[in-house]
């Protein structure tokens, strides 16, 4: 009581504070003639009577922008955007000296012929703000073609390891959004629903390393925002795609992007359906020093994948002030995955070879509904409410057939599985934003109460003949509940046109009950943590910036990882879960330097207690490899990041990432103290080159060096990839071909020693493929694009509004 008692004092002096200081801007919101918001136009303050800039910014999605006033006097306000006539407003001395609010400002349409106008400004494909960097995915052909998880995997600062795992900056435990909603999935569910999506659809990336009180606490690595292409532009536009790639399978995918709007009503569509085949060939080793045990295995990883994505959506306004609008997402897949697993095992003197063949076929059905209400009560505050439920149904079955041959004789074992899983997914959000413009104030607060129900029941059968029996010892039906209740507020104080702060709390009430219905194990916990965060940015000159932040993260255990059923590999190895799992805490602090408009150099320090990872341990009775998930005692991330925009010429441009970094994992197996501790260091760079005839190239070269994960040893290794595009009819049809991987070398290969057993593994996912994509676009909509331009004005990138 006495620290919800300080909390709440603490929070109250801050808001008390923050009101009382004042600031000097300009504030208001452009919109069109239709009273649709105007982003990107250009806000500048010029200098009276010579008219040279004083100052800019640009305005947001929203159409709002805030200039600030750094000098007294008079001057002369000038908006402009491509296509709408441009505004003027005298700035008198004595409105310099306080700021004020311009309300909304309304720009009628150019009556000039637009047919003949083309823009050609060059967006960035990573634009850097103060608290997360943005990546462009819809105007860049690496992406052409690839699913939304190869997408994500090369987002600045942004690694996935060989089972999907994603991590920023070399912080694990990433939470994943959509369209700013959190998906209640990660691991090997969250990969499945991403592998899935077509990166078509995706507008861009947002990747958020330490996100503020108005975040779920969940991820100790960061927060990932996916926001997908919608269109607010009148009349029906969109375009149709399809792709082919040949990695040694065939992967074919077609899809539509239709977004449309007719008065008050805004709408979108998103569907794609193709097929998907996975390849990977594995080797392992496996040595156990007790009992001169070792196994070698070699793995022929075949599935293939049918899947169907629909996405829709609608909003309507419904006046001035409320909007409502309800969204639908669908996912449907089939899956038919072979593994065909070759074993050498030797024990002493003992030698005998296990042919293991595995079968699984998967059906996935999820549905996600979304509805939100929108009401501005004013210009300057705003209520959000939105609502979710999501239904994910999975069935599996495998079969397992072991051949062991030991001298002349051999043996055969049979085993099979049924699997059926569910999940009800429930949440409501409501957040209230204030703006004072008079005292640079912004004001956030919210709620959030979500709900998740799992039902995961493995039926384990030994199979004789055409008879099977059940086994009771690998039988376990595990039903889960987890529910989190939220609150919130953000304090956003600009105290010059050189200082802003941003402070916050998020407070979350964790309820987590699990029951094991044949062991009899369980979970019930009911805990209530903390979660504060800070963002202080400071504006050095026009050419130089620094921002700190500090915040607080959760990681929760993934639901299967607490299920204690065992599951099946091979006659050698299982995966078995923990319901003993405790959340993972992390505090990270990082300071981002901007020079120059573009180079973000960031230093980070994390410290997380009760890692979450992978344990392999050895049963000395069986020999048997148990990848237990367990805890790590304390996990400790210190990072350089250096991210590089550079306009190498004026037909070159590059985009270049290095990442630094040291990482130290420290924990107690068997009664044994472990230390990993490596430093690492990962480089990425894409180049965009204009060639003559349209062509645009684009390059992708990329290299991870040797790092620990949790108590695995990884070793390094690098790839490139290369793309060609050109666009024909007019720019409607975008032609565009990609090799991926051209040296073959993006493998993963690792290590562990535990307490003298050992285990080596190598794995390649055949990336190395080509790709053809063809995509046309289309309009029976408005000529006037506003809202796909981006306007190059080199005067205003020099004030620092671009």
């Amino acid at each position: 009581m006495k620290t919800l008692n300080l909390t709440i004092g603490i929070v109250a002096i801050m808001l008390f504070t923050v009101l009382h200081i004042q600031a000097q801007s300009i504030s208001g919101k452009i919109t069109d003639q239709n009273k649709e918001a105007v982003p990107f136009a250009n806000v500048l303050l010029l200098n009276l009577p010579d008219s040279s800039l004083n100052t800019g910014v640009t305005s947001d999605m929203e159409g709002k922008f805030q200039l600030p006033l750094k000098d007294e006097g008079n001057f002369l306000m000038k908006i402009s955007v491509m296509g709408l006539e441009e505004y003027y407003r005298d700035i008198s001395h004595e409105e310099s000296l306080s700021g004020f609010s311009l309300g909304e400002i309304k720009l009628s349409e150019k009556t000039e012929m637009l047919d003949a106008v083309e823009v050609k400004g060059k967006r960035p494909q990573f634009i850097t703000y103060a608290d997360k960097i943005v990546m462009d995915v819809e105007n860049t052909s690496l992406h052409d073609g690839t699913t939304a998880l190869e997408t994500l995997s090369k987002s600045p600062g942004v690694w996935m390891d060989q089972d999907g795992e994603l991590s920023v900056n070399g912080k694990k435990g990433v939470r994943v959004l959509l369209d700013g909603r959190p998906v209640y999935l990660s691991g090997s569910e969250l990969k499945s629903m991403l592998e899935g999506m077509s990166a078509e659809t995706i507008k861009n990336i947002e990747v958020i390393n330490n996100p503020s009180s108005k975040y779920d606490a969940e991820g100790a690595g960061g927060v990932i925002n996916i926001n997908f292409k919608k269109n607010a532009q009148r009349g029906v536009n969109g375009a149709v795609f399809s792709n082919y790639r040949y990695n040694g399978a065939h992967t074919n995918t077609a899809g539509l992007n239709l977004n449309g709007k007719k008065n008050q009503i805004t709408y979108f569509v998103n569907a794609d359906a193709g097929s998907r085949p996975f390849l990977r060939d594995m080797t392992a080793r496996r040595t156990v020093e007790a009992t001169d045990f070792e196994l070698t295995q070699t793995v022929k990883d075949r599935r293939k994948l049918l899947n169907a994505n629909l996405h829709v959506g609608v909003d309507y306004q419904m006046n001035d002030k409320a909007q409502i609008g309800l969204n639908y997402r669908g996912i449907g897949k089939l899956r038919d995955n072979n593994w065909d697993t070759r074993n050498n095992v030797r024990e002493g003197s003992a030698q005998w070879k296990v042919n293991a063949f595995n079968n699984t076929k998967t059906e996935e059905l999820n549905h996600t509904v979304n509805a939100f209400f929108q009401y501005q009560f004013t210009e300057h505050s705003k209520l959000n409410v939105d609502g979710s439920f999501a239904d994910l149904n999975t069935y599996g079955t495998s079969t397992f057939k072991n051949y062991f041959t030991m001298e002349s004789s051999e043996t055969y074992e049979k085993l099979s599985t049924e699997n059926p899983s569910s999940f009800d997914i429930y949440s409501i959000q409501t957040d209230y934003t204030h703006d004072l413009p008079e005292n640079d104030i912004k004001l956030e607060a919210g709620f959030k109460y979500s709900v998740v129900n799992s039902d995961n029941d493995l039926e384990f059968y030994i199979n004789e003949g055409d008879d099977r029996f059940n086994d009771p010892d690998r039988t376990n039906n595990f039903e889960y509940r987890e529910q989190i209740s939220a609150s919130y507020i953000d304090i956003n104080k600009k105290f010059s046109n050189k200082t802003t702060v941003k402070g916050g709390m998020r407070i979350e009430n964790t309820q987590m009950l699990g029951t094991s219905l044949q062991s009899e194990q369980g979970i019930n916990r009911d805990f209530t943590s903390f979660f504060p965060s800070i963002f202080i940015q400071q504006k050095w000159t026009d050419n130089y910036e620094t921002n700190f932040s500090y915040s607080r993260r959760i990681s929760r255990p993934r639901y299967i990882f607490l299920n204690p059923s065992i599951m099946y590999t091979d006659p050698y190895s299982y995966i078995q879960g923990n319901p003993a799992l405790k959340p993972m805490f992390t505090d990270g602090i990082s300071f981002t330097q901007v020079i120059a408009q573009q180079f973000n150099i960031t230093i980070g320090y994390d410290i997380g207690k009760d890692f979450i990872g992978e344990l392999p341990l050895v049963d000395p009775e069986t020999n048997q490899t148990v990848f237990n998930i367990g805890n790590i005692d304390q996990m400790q991330n210190a990072n350089l990041s250096i991210l590089a925009p550079v306009q190498i010429t004026d037909f070159w441009q590059s985009n270049s990432q290095a990442i630094f970094s040291y990482q130290k994992f420290k924990s107690t197996v068997e009664g044994v103290g472990q230390l990993n501790a490596k430093s690492m260091f990962n480089i990425r760079s894409t180049h965009n080159i204009s060639l003559p005839n349209d062509f645009k190239l684009e390059v992708l070269a990329s290299y991870q060096s040797p790092h620990v994960y949790g108590l695995y040893n990884m070793d390094g290794f690098w790839f490139m990839d290369m793309s060609i595009k050109r666009s024909f009819l007019n720019d409607k049809l975008d032609v565009s071909a990609s090799v991926n991987d051209i040296f073959r070398t993006y493998k993963y290969n690792g290590s562990s020693n535990i307490n003298g057993n050992e285990t080596a593994v190598g794995q390649y996912q055949y990336q190395q493929g080509f790709r053809l994509n063809l995509r046309y676009k289309f309009s029976l909509g408005d000529k006037f694009k506003s809202n796909q331009k981006q306007i190059d004005l080199e005067e205003l990138q020099r004030a620092g509004g671009a």
